[in-house]
């Protein structure tokens, strides 16, 4: 395969993944509803490689009540750190007990929420922009290259 052929392919799918980021930002920060929630639990997750532990990580859950029936969603952030004695424990500002500001997005036929924070708000904003001017530059420089 040539080399324009991958910059045309990866720059469509970087494209196609950063506007559908910025989609997603644009839909988050409109026609929601904020409540406010709890952190009830983390969820451990371990990914595995070769029988050994590549990856672990928590992810904050939280509760939230919405028109009248309870809700449980994870935080899209999931993160972790070394404690003093070299275990694993959650690397969230978040901890078990906590009152969070949830935003609610209800679109008749999916209830879902994020958790009310500027980073966590703006993250979709963030990558959404980077990979549409990545997408963009490699597509450009692929079709560029075609038609040297």
């Amino acid at each position: 395969m040539q080399d324009y052929i991958t910059c045309i392919v990866f720059g469509a799918v970087c494209l196609y993944f950063g506007i559908r980021a910025l989609k997603q930002y644009f839909n988050e920060t409109k026609n929601y509803t904020a409540t406010t929630g709890t952190i009830i639990r983390y969820d451990k997750e371990i990914s595995h490689k070769h029988n050994h532990a590549d990856y672990v990580g928590y992810t904050p859950i939280f509760e939230y009540k919405y028109n009248g029936q309870m809700y449980q969603q994870e935080h899209r952030v999931t993160s972790s750190k070394y404690s003093k004695g070299m275990e694993i424990v959650p690397a969230s500002k978040y901890s078990v007990g906590d009152t969070v500001k949830v935003r609610v997005y209800d679109d008749g036929k999916k209830v879902y929420a994020v958790i009310d924070d500027k980073n966590n708000i703006s993250m979709p904003l963030k990558a959404g922009t980077a990979f549409t001017i990545s997408g963009a530059v490699l597509l450009a420089l692929g079709l560029y290259f075609k038609f040297k």
